[in-house]
């Protein structure tokens, strides 16, 4: 299995045609997106680009982890989304404490009102791997929700 999921991997990476650079709220590099289907939409101006046509629900990126510091602020997504681990080890923290380990295999559904964020263990830095699929985009862009950082 393991030699499906490296090779997995790494034609998703050779398809996408660029890394992207995913930073937290603070401006930290947090992980590499790789855009393997199709590019990512999002707003600027006001205006929506890459807006995909109807027949296309969904999108798929493979995430390499690889935080400065341990993790991520809370936050919700502007869209449904799905998680599955591929590699490594990480963290899913929810505000209400339903704290769980995705480890290989484990997979998360989560709707775009779903608040979480997610911490990666020191040793496992730029060795967790994710597919992250997430669905289109709906109306004009609303700011995620964050809970604010404890005094």
């Amino acid at each position: 299995m393991k030699k499906l999921v490296n090779a997995f991997i790494f034609w998703a990476i050779r398809r996408a045609p660029k890394r992207g650079r995913i930073t937290t709220h603070a401006g930290e590099f947090l992980l590499s997106r790789f855009a393997f289907l199709w590019p990512d939409e999002y707003y600027a101006d006001g205006k929506c680009y890459n807006r995909p046509p109807w027949w296309r629900p969904f999108n798929m990126f493979v995430h390499c982890w690889r935080p400065k510091n341990y993790g991520e602020e809370f936050h919700s997504h502007a869209r449904w989304t799905i998680t599955l681990c591929l590699r490594g080890k990480l963290l899913e923290q929810t505000p209400d404490g339903r704290d769980k380990y995705l480890t290989p295999g484990s997979i998360v559904f989560r709707s775009r009102i779903a608040m979480h964020a997610v911490s990666i263990p020191k040793e496992y830095w730029g060795r967790t791997w994710t597919l992250f699929v997430c669905g289109r985009r709906k109306g004009k862009k609303k700011a995620f929700r964050r809970v604010p950082k404890a005094a």
